[in-house]
């Protein structure tokens, strides 16, 4: 129960980096300010204007760690997204196989990251976007230290492939993550003896 309760944190940050993504992908396709807080719930375009400003601040915001954590945690993010890029097809079809099977999991039916997950599956998102979909699902899948969720009915076997599926993956994006130990190591950085 405790160790769940540390996680909260990191995954609201994750929740905000998803909804900031969605709000952009939504205006790059032309959507409204208006026709986005309909879809947030929210009353006026002004207030969906205020709550992506947020979200864009929220999710740029380096908190109180050293500069040094902060470039090592940049660092690990860019391998995890540019890994995530080069396996968008591998994303997509988990995430699709999962939602393709979810009846299998009655408690999952109506949950609202499972939406979010084929929302952007039919929006075309990219590979780190839907793994962090997909990596918001897992507290509900299999959720620390507890029974994972237990698929029922004739997809049951399938449904049970499409976790496995799904957490394989995840644990491939947490070690690219973890495989980088400086910011040397990260994709994009340049050699020592360039830098200025």
């Amino acid at each position: 129960m405790l160790a769940a309760l540390t996680q909260i944190e990191d995954a609201q940050a994750d929740l905000d980096a998803l909804e900031r993504d969605l709000i952009r992908a939504a205006r790059r396709r032309r959507a409204s300010w208006q026709r986005i807080a309909d879809a947030l719930g929210l009353a006026t375009r002004q207030s969906a204007e205020t709550r992506a400003l947020r979200l864009e601040r929220a999710t740029t915001r380096t908190g109180g760690r050293d500069v040094g954590a902060q470039r090592l945690e940049h660092a690990r993010q860019r391998s995890a997204d540019t890994w995530c890029e080069l396996h968008q097809d591998r994303f997509r079809e988990v995430g699709e196989r999962l939602v393709g099977i979810s009846t299998a999991w009655p408690a999952l039916r109506d949950d609202p990251m499972l939406h979010m997950l084929a929302a952007m599956l039919a929006a075309g998102a990219t590979g780190p976007q839907l793994a962090r979909a997909l990596d918001n699902l897992r507290p509900v899948l299999a959720p620390h230290g507890q029974d994972r969720l237990e698929p029922t009915g004739p997809g049951a076997a399938e449904a049970a492939d499409a976790l496995e599926a799904v957490l394989a993956l995840l644990a491939e994006v947490a070690a690219r993550r973890e495989a980088v130990r400086t910011t040397r190591d990260a994709p994009g950085s340049r050699p020592a003896s360039r830098r200025r």
